[in-house]
Parts: C-alpha cells; structure tokens; sequence
C-alpha cells in the first residue's frame, strides 16, 4: 500500500467517527459508481442556530469528506460562518492528529496483528484486503482497534481525494479571515473514545466490522456512500436509520463502543459547546464537526437545550457554494 499510512495521513483529519462508523455501524465495499457532481445538493444542511441570554452561536453538522458537494457551502451555512467571530470543530487535525493516530495505534516492534488475532478472522482480514487489491503488510503493524478504523478507511479515500475535507476548509476560510480557531475535544480524547475496550473486546468489534464489511461487498452495498448521500438531503431520519442500522446493543462491546463513540463525547461537546457560548458574550461561534453528533436522542442539540438554550434548525434552501 503506498502507501496506505502516507494516504491517510494527508487525509484523515477528524475522520474518526466517520471512518469508524463506516465499519461498524454498516460498512461499505460495493464499487457502484458515484453520481455525477454537477452543484451542491445539500438542500436543507445541517444547520441550527443557538441562542439565549448569555450568548449565541451556530451548530453545522458536517461530513468528514473533500466530495464538492460538500465543500461547496449552502448559502446559509456560508452566511453564518461569516458572522462568526470563532469556529470550532472537533479537533485541531492535521499531520499531527493523524501520526498521534498512528502512533497509539501502532504495535511494538517486532509484534504482529497476526499474533493477536484468531487464525481464521486474519485468514478472513487477508482474504478481504487481498480481495480490495490492497496489500496485507501494512495491517501487521495495527493494534485491532486501529485495523477496524483502517478498513472503513479504504472505501472513505473515494469522499478524501478532493483534497482538504470540509472540516479542514471550514477552518482554512475562518483563519484566513481573522477569525479564532478552536476544537471542542483533543486527539488523546478522540483516540481513546476509539480504542475504548479491552483488547479482546477490539477484537471482537474487527471481527463484526469485517463480517458486514464482507456481507456488503457480496451484496454490492455501499452504506458510506448511502451515508453522504442522505447527508446532502439533509435527511435527519435517513441518517439515523443508517446509523442504526445491524448496531447490536445487546453485544456488550458494540454496546461499550457506543457509548464511548457518541454518549460520552456528546456530553464533552456540549458542556464544552456551553461554556464558549456563554463566554462569547456579543461574538457569536460557530460550531462545525460530525452530523451524527446533533441528531437522535442525547445529541449535542438535544444537550443544549437542555442547558437552556434555544436551538432551531436553519431550513433555508441552499445556494452556490463560495470558494
């Protein structure tokens, strides 16, 4: 893989929740060709105001990609990041997130994956990169948990050629104009809510992410493209049913990663999310990281609130995007 490790590195900022979603709330590896890009369809992006007696703000919930459709923001979503005198996504990013990744994720010398896991699940892991034309050495040197974001990983590279994902672009444009910059987690909380379990328990979550990763490349399903998809619809019930979709809560670990993935990092993101707010006074912030953070029961909207906070959804159709 040329490898797998530099692609990504230029590639992966705050792609964790995404990529990981990818693998284990549904999976994809179907290669259906994507629709032609023409001009933004986000007809209705994911877009709420804030606002209460000690400060407002925007939420934009966003997906971790470079796909024009993207990138291109709707008129409304444009509108408030130029009111906005800081922005905030979930983390800073970049090169350093992405080795900080690697690093925790990466096993002692001269140690394998193939030592960890069952022979038959690395038969299996082999067998389905093998079956990607991707190469099987790079994956040696990954704890389990950083093999499962890795294999979610390889059908996301489609939505991260474009260049810098939207995450990245929103925050290029606020520095650019002067505005503040900052994240609403850091890269130890966002790896660890990832690597959350024991190593049996991690495991256990490649063997599922791998099963359904195999069931829909037999089946010709691509549920990360189906996931941008409903994202620029703006279809709040569309994206839950994905997100639902084959999680089994009853599975302890399944269970355990939920928590850690969404639960409890919803909750940092909203006492966080809080606190700016209420020391903004007269300088509104703008918000801007993964969509399934404000949508469903406990999200971040929902936390805010209750928090006392007044908080609506932009519905606005959407426009050209700006460069």
């Amino acid at each position: 893989m040329q490898t797998l490790r530099a692609r990504t590195l230029r590639a992966f900022a705050h792609a964790a929740t995404f990529a990981v979603l990818a693998g284990l709330a549904g999976g994809c590896g179907g290669r259906t060709p994507a629709p032609p890009v023409t001009a933004p369809s986000a007809a209705a992006p994911f877009l709420w105001s804030v606002s209460g007696p000690a400060g407002r703000g925007w939420l934009y919930g966003t997906m971790h990609v470079s796909d024009p459709r993207a990138v291109a923001l709707p008129a409304a979503v444009a509108e408030a990041l130029a009111q906005a005198a800081a922005v905030y996504t979930e983390v800073e990013g970049g090169l350093g997130a992405a080795t900080a990744l690697f690093t925790a994720g990466s096993l002692p010398p001269a140690h394998s994956l193939r030592e960890l896991l069952p022979a038959e699940l690395h038969r299996r892991l082999v067998g389905y990169l093998e079956a990607r034309r991707m190469s099987a050495t790079e994956f040696e040197r990954f704890r389990p948990w950083l093999a499962t974001v890795m294999l979610a990983q390889l059908d996301a590279q489609e939505f991260l050629r474009h260049g810098p994902p939207l995450d990245d672009v929103l925050r290029q444009r606020a520095a650019e104009s002067g505005k503040r910059l900052g994240a609403v987690e850091t890269v130890a909380e966002q790896i660890a809510a990832i690597s959350v379990g024991s190593e049996e328990d991690q495991i256990h979550l490649l063997d599922v992410a791998l099963a359904r990763l195999e069931a829909d490349r037999a089946a010709g399903r691509n549920r990360l493209r189906s996931l941008f998809e409903t994202w620029l619809r703006g279809d709040i019930e569309g994206l839950l049913r994905l997100r639902d979709e084959d999680m089994d809560l009853t599975d302890p670990a399944q269970r355990q990663w939920w928590e850690a993935l969404f639960v409890e990092r919803n909750r940092r993101m909203a006492d966080r999310a809080d606190r700016i707010l209420r020391e903004s006074g007269d300088k509104p912030a703008f918000f801007a990281f993964g969509t399934l953070h404000f949508v469903g029961e406990g999200s971040v909207v929902e936390l805010l609130q209750e928090r006392g906070w007044k908080v609506e959804r932009i519905l606005a159709p959407s426009a050209g995007g700006r460069d």
